[in-house]
């Protein structure tokens, strides 16, 4: 930078005496000088510490492997991109283990080293929102650090008092209820006049989910049958599991978890009336042990990737050839590997790595208005900050544009479909805010 600088100087000052009245021929010349060099060494000083809570252990850990390895391909994209351009910056990585959903204090303890030992300047994680809540109250916020997760879905982030601090790149629960209602009437062909009966457990997942499909199905004209809501965990009466078949609905939406749920499938098959080719479920049921015979044709959503994409095609191709080989993708990759990405790409834009400054950068880099790149054009993004523009980053998720507090607006949920025990992706609709 220094060399360039100089030629620049030297070059104004010598036109300078010779030129007395050509002030904006100066200008010009300095400013050509300047372009010159933002495409040759563009950006920041920037050593940037992506700190990462992952679950290697606990009911989550079949996520941990494969989002670590979702994370260096990030951090090798960005590593790539800054190369290519002779950059001024650096992006390294630090790793924690979470828990996975079954240690808050695991998770805090984890997250404070990677703040205190590895000078995190940015955090990606957790994957339960007990644990990403907890990591943010007790360590990002009062460290001022942006965390990140790709995969928490509670609505509770969203009522964070967290100054800006705490986003996502996966959607958050309250999206995944119209989501549903969606998938469900394009199924039956049509919402209107259809009766569905909704099941849920009486928790804060069960009520986000089950609110927002039934507001959103009387919002298309259908109607609800029977809305139970149930204690998880608790013995369920033959009476409740009637009530969930009763009047033959057109369909049943059941939100729960695998533990619970496989409470409720003894009785459910017991009434005679439970048919799952009929039953819609949601991410809480994409993952576990379940008898066959109640979840043989059942169907539901889970946050995915839009798979015609370029970019999220491009994703999996790196994936599947990184370090270390062997290590088969999951649910939130695609999102592991964004929320590292958009770390770098807030710090690049706010020319630092000062938190608050960070966090309130990730809005200009994640959407509009500013000019669409993908993950494969780093370098082009990077140039566009560098020269005072906003970009909007297309992810190896999709698109992510976040909102003011942090949640993203577009998105993709996969449509799965269970064939005996086996989990299949059999299709994708769009995320639906409202």
């Amino acid at each position: 930078m220094a060399s360039h600088e100089a030629g620049c100087y030297g070059y104004s000052v010598l036109k300078l005496w010779q030129l007395a009245a050509g002030a904006l021929l100066v200008a010009a010349l300095l400013g050509a000088c300047g372009e010159e060099d933002t495409e040759s060494e563009p950006g920041p000083r920037l050593d940037l510490t992506v700190g990462n809570s992952i679950p290697l252990t606990g009911a989550l850990d079949a996520f941990g492997r494969s989002g670590k390895k979702a994370a260096e391909a990030g951090a090798g994209v960005v590593q790539q991109a800054i190369d290519e351009l002779e950059g001024r910056q650096r992006i390294s990585l630090a790793f924690t283990d979470n828990g996975g959903g079954e240690d808050p204090e695991k998770a805090v303890e984890g997250a404070r080293e990677l703040i205190e030992e590895d000078a995190a300047d940015c955090i990606v994680g957790a994957w339960a929102t007990t644990d990403t809540r907890e990591i943010a109250v007790e360590a990002a916020i009062p460290a001022e650090i942006p965390l990140i997760s790709p995969a928490a879905p509670g609505d509770e982030l969203t009522e964070l008092d967290d100054e800006g601090l705490v986003s996502r790149t996966s959607a958050p629960d309250r999206y995944q209820g119209p989501t549903l209602a969606m998938a469900v009437a394009d199924d039956l062909g049509a919402a209107e006049d259809a009766a569905v009966n909704v099941a849920a457990r009486d928790d804060a997942y069960g009520a986000a989910i089950a609110d927002g499909f039934v507001a959103k199905w009387k919002e298309l004209g259908g109607e609800i049958g029977h809305d139970v809501r149930y204690r998880p965990g608790a013995p369920i009466p033959e009476a409740t599991a009637k009530e969930i078949v009763a009047d033959e609905p057109q369909a049943l939406v059941i939100v729960d978890f695998p533990e619970s749920f496989g409470l409720l499938a003894e009785p459910l098959a017991a009434t005679g009336s439970y048919d799952p080719a009929i039953t819609w479920s949601t991410d809480g049921l994409a993952v576990g042990d379940l008898p066959a015979d109640a979840i043989d044709g059942l169907r539901g959503t889970v946050p995915g990737t839009p798979d015609a994409d370029e970019s999220t095609q491009a994703f999996f191709e790196l994936y599947e050839e990184a370090a270390p080989t062997g290590v088969e993708p999951q649910t939130f990759d695609a999102h592991v590997f964004d929320a590292v990405v958009l770390c770098f790409l807030a710090a690049y834009a706010a020319g630092g790595d000062e938190g608050q400054r960070l966090a309130e950068q990730l809005d200009r880099v994640s959407g509009p208005p500013g000019e669409p790149f993908t993950w494969g054009e780093l370098p082009d993004a990077m140039r566009a900050l560098a020269a005072g523009r906003g970009i909007d980053y297309q992810g190896a998720s999709g698109g992510i544009d976040l909102d003011p507090q942090g949640d993203p607006t577009t998105g993709t949920y996969d449509i799965y479909r269970y064939d005996g025990e086996e989990l299949k992706i059999v299709d994708e609709v769009p995320l639906t805010t409202d």
